[in-house]
């Protein structure tokens, strides 16, 4: 952000004209929430850009990131010792979004837009990484065992949370995190 600012001041230096950036993330660009953002896709002048493929990989390093942060934020909660049930469900579902957050990085890697629903990501991500190989068959069948988990845990009050589910969960998690890393450091 400091360097948009930057960039501001040098603007109205060598134009005498005054920008005020406003720095949005990138899901903000591609589904505006506000009217502003709108009217800025459609009228708006690019004055910077980067490389589609830079931009492609700094998303999938951010979503990465999140995952990590979802299964240290599981790891933390099964390590406390912890066991009732509202703790087992907080730990599926943040272990579940780590586990979503890797599927969607390695659909970022291959395809320029990614499913809105749960089930299109399951889906997606089979055909490209487990059906043709690059991941193991039974990574698609623990995805499917996972978004169980997740909903049931989530929505359902009357759902079998375990911390044995919890535990599956969190372990899958740690393989989808790995699996991320190494193939990121092969692209």
């Amino acid at each position: 952000r400091e360097g948009s600012n930057n960039a501001a001041f040098d603007s109205l230096l060598a134009t005498g004209e005054d920008v005020e950036p406003l720095v949005r993330s990138l899901n903000e660009w591609r589904e505006p929430s506000t009217w502003l953002m709108y009217r800025v896709r459609l009228e708006g002048k690019e004055m910077y850009s980067m490389d589609a493929k830079a931009i492609r990989r700094k998303e999938i390093d951010g979503l990465y990131d999140l995952a990590s942060m979802y299964l240290q934020a599981t790891s933390r909660i099964l390590a406390s010792g912890a066991e009732d049930e509202g703790s087992m469900r907080v730990a599926i579902d943040a272990g579940y979004n780590a586990i979503e957050l890797c599927a969607k990085a390695f659909l970022l890697s291959r395809l320029d837009t990614l499913p809105k629903s749960h089930g299109g990501v399951k889906t997606l991500f089979s055909d490209h990484f487990v059906k043709s190989g690059v991941l193991p068959r039974e990574f698609g069948r623990r995805l499917s065992h996972c978004l169980r988990y997740r909903n049931e845990a989530r929505y359902d009050p009357a759902a079998e949370v375990t911390k044995s589910r919890a535990e599956a969960v969190a372990a899958f998690a740690v393989e989808m995190v790995e699996s991320l890393e190494k193939y990121m450091e092969k692209s």
